[in-house]
């Protein structure tokens, strides 16, 4: 009765050693290909960066291939220019339409903020971070920049904007608010080859 006894503990101990180690398996998997992800998002951004430090505004269009949305929508129909390609009429915004008139938005969405981001931010450092953060305070504005990256997954949310500095508000309390609140919240996704514009969030 003892020898069935411990014939089946040892089987028993048999099989529990190997699932656990088909879990420890599936575990390491999906840590690999996470951190496979994250490599080639890395290996994006850092493209990314080299192309918005280029003095040509154009080469970073192609990461706004899709670049139709309410703001660009807005900035377009204001622009009388366009007239006469039927925005102010109805005509619906056309890939062209962004293509054509890129430096005109790369300067109204204030896209040279990311110039500024990937200059204080350390793409490197987002190895094993999934959000990076980085304030800067002009005293003569009385201005915070802020600017952040977020990596989630397949998915990179660029942000920058400005608020106002309470300590300067405070020792400058009787001059008007000298600091527009704003920010753009762009969202990018990696498709396994690229990055894409996704969307684009702007607050007030």
């Amino acid at each position: 009765m003892l020898k069935r006894q411990n014939k089946f503990m040892k089987s028993f101990l048999l099989i529990l050693t190997f699932v656990g180690s088909l879990n420890f398996q599936s575990s390491a998997q999906k840590i690999d290909s996470s951190r496979l992800t994250r490599l080639k998002v890395l290996s994006e951004l850092k493209k990314f960066k080299i192309a918005f430090a280029s003095t040509d505004k154009t080469v970073t269009k192609k990461y706004f291939q899709s670049l139709i949305n309410d703001s660009v929508i807005q900035r377009l129909s204001d622009d009388a220019a366009l007239d006469s390609e039927g925005v102010n009429t109805g005509t619906s915004i056309t890939r062209k339409m962004v293509e054509e008139n890129f430096v005109g938005l790369y300067k109204d969405l204030n896209l040279d903020e990311f110039k500024k981001l990937f200059r204080y931010i350390s793409l490197d450092s987002l190895s094993f971070k999934d959000k990076i953060t980085y304030e800067k305070f002009y005293e003569s504005q009385g201005c915070n920049y802020v600017y952040e990256i977020i990596i989630d997954k397949n998915e990179v949310q660029i942000i920058y904007g400005t608020n106002t500095n309470e300590d300067y508000a405070n020792r400058h309390s009787t001059l008007p608010m000298v600091c527009g609140e704003h920010s753009y919240i762009w969202t990018f996704a990696f498709n396994e080859k690229h990055l894409y514009f996704k969307k684009l969030i702007e607050s007030d």
